[in-house]
């Protein structure tokens, strides 16, 4: 159900919660929960998996090196009681390493990385980054395969963040919250097809 098709259905029930997520079937599409609202979208593109693949592999690289930890698989993470988020790529400093569960995170990463998908656009660019600058994250990046860009946000100031720079595709992205880190965006978009 698509976000909008929820709360008309649903609109006298409870806020939803990483329980409610819990109990919902595995069918391999993407569940998240932003503001009690649950949105669903289906398995990503080949395109979009090869740009998760190439920044997951960047970010590994440098958590190895200092001590960090880096997610290009999806991963559950707990932003409050009624916000569940799976980004496409998270970094942890060494110094956040504490937001770490078994099952899930629980807290803001240092860096988070969305690609943008058809279905998701106008979601990643408004409903999580407002998510995330409210959660203080310190950096997210917005990746848009067509554009070959990626959008750099940092220094997150209530519902968004205070600063921002677009890449583009044969940039170097460097993190600012992940001091080191950087990303050569001609490897990233180098497999499209």
């Amino acid at each position: 159900l698509c976000a909008t098709m929820w709360r008309w259905y649903h609109r006298d029930m409870r806020l939803m919660t990483y329980e409610d997520l819990e109990r919902l079937p595995e069918d391999r599409k993407r569940r998240e929960i932003i503001a009690g609202v649950l949105y669903v979208s289906p398995s990503p593109s080949v395109n979009h998996a090869r740009v998760v693949d190439e920044i997951g592999r960047a970010f590994g690289d440098h958590a190895r090196l200092h001590g960090g930890e880096a997610f290009a698989s999806i991963l559950d993470t707990r932003l409050g009681e009624h916000d569940v988020v799976e980004p496409d790529v998270i970094y942890i400093a060494a110094d956040r390493l504490g937001i770490e569960d078994e099952r899930y995170l629980v807290g803001a990463p240092t860096v988070v990385v969305e690609v943008l998908s058809p279905s998701n656009r106008g979601y990643d660019r408004v409903k999580k980054r407002r998510l995330y600058a409210r959660s203080g994250v310190p950096e997210y990046w917005i990746v848009d395969i067509e554009a070959r860009s990626v959008e750099r946000l940092t220094q997150p100031s209530g519902d968004d963040y205070a600063a921002g720079k677009t890449f583009g595709g044969t940039d170097v992205v460097p993190s600012v919250a992940a001091l080191g880190l950087s990303v050569d965006l001609r490897s990233v978009f180098a497999r499209l097809r």
